[in-house]
């Protein structure tokens, strides 16, 4: 018996059979795995997953003992059930879920076996559209729901029906936001002003200017904000507004970085590089959306990703 079956009997064991307790390994975006504990009170619909990634590092440090990081799993336990206040009768009301959908744009090439359980879509290179769904929890803020097969076969729907339902609902739930990289990195630098880490403003303003045509797109949340191109004219409107073609450099799942192309000497070669090496480097993995740089064409309206010679849209 292996240290995270340990855990699990221990507190199997501490809780009782008033409950039931599974060892479960989620896989999150990008096939990123963490281990849990679903725990669920018999009669009770909801079993939040506790995270025990931290317990099993701790106890294999000697920083925490097994019975301390039991305690530790079940005070967690009781607090996500306290806040959990999530009505789920809209998970089998078509009608009521279409209403909280929205568009995520996720790398395919990195989530090759969860794409097999959920529907999705083609849309360019290697980035496909997938669906979630926005929840309120009990007075501690919003939470998402992963759209799988299982949930479209008790909606009665195809992928087809989700995918029109949520052009129409993320909007509504997120708005679009455009902004240049100098406004969204001094509000970065603003939110995080206690980070050392952190360079100053007059550091970001010798790399910047209040000009800078580079832009950001994403929602007013920051959270899947790189699917606000796929229900929003937000790309038409930058190539517009600088009458370019655009580079669109995926920074994540939760944004993308625009750059007008304003002359040929403007090489994509040097993007080809950065884009790979900042995913390696600074992205965290269940963030990167994809290594590869995308164009859109103004005249046709075309989205693709340089590594095809066609668009896929």
């Amino acid at each position: 018996m292996n240290l995270e079956q340990i855990l699990c009997e221990k507190v199997i064991s501490k809780l009782g059979e008033e409950f039931n307790v599974e060892l479960n390994h989620v896989k999150r975006n990008n096939e990123q795995t963490f281990t849990a504990l679903a725990i669920r009170k018999k009669g009770e619909y909801i079993a939040p997953n506790i995270y025990i990634g931290y317990h099993l590092y701790k106890i294999d440090r000697g920083e925490m003992t097994v019975d301390e990081a039991v305690e530790d799993i079940i005070k967690s336990y009781y607090e996500a059930s306290e806040s959990t206040g999530v009505d789920l009768e809209f998970l089998t009301d078509w009608e009521r879920a279409k209403e909280l959908l929205f568009v995520t744009l996720i790398s395919k090439k990195r989530n090759r076996n969860r794409l097999k359980d959920i529907p999705y879509r083609e849309y360019a290179g290697d980035i496909v559209i997938t669906y979630r769904m926005l929840v309120n929890i009990g007075g501690k803020g919003t939470g998402t729901i992963q759209v799988n097969n299982e949930l479209m076969q008790q909606w009665g729907v195809e992928e087809s029906e989700i995918f029109e339902a949520a052009k129409v609902s993320s909007p509504k739930l997120f708005t679009v936001r455009t902004c240049s990289i100098y406004k969204l990195m001094l509000e970065l630098l603003e939110e995080n002003d206690k980070n050392d880490d952190m360079m100053d403003r007059a550091e970001l303003e010798a790399i910047l200017s209040e000009g800078s045509p580079i832009m950001v797109i994403t929602n007013e949340s920051r959270v899947w904000g790189a699917g606000a191109i796929v229900y929003s004219d937000a790309l038409k409107e930058i190539s517009d507004k600088y009458e370019t073609d655009l580079y669109i450099l995926p920074s994540s799942v939760h944004e993308l970085v625009v750059v007008p192309i304003f002359n040929e000497t403007l090489n994509a070669d040097i993007f080809k590089k950065m884009v790979p090496e900042v995913n390696e480097e600074q992205v965290p993995n269940q963030d990167i959306l994809s290594d590869s740089v995308f164009k859109y064409e103004r005249e046709t309206g075309r989205f693709y990703s340089l590594d095809e010679e066609l668009a896929t849209v």
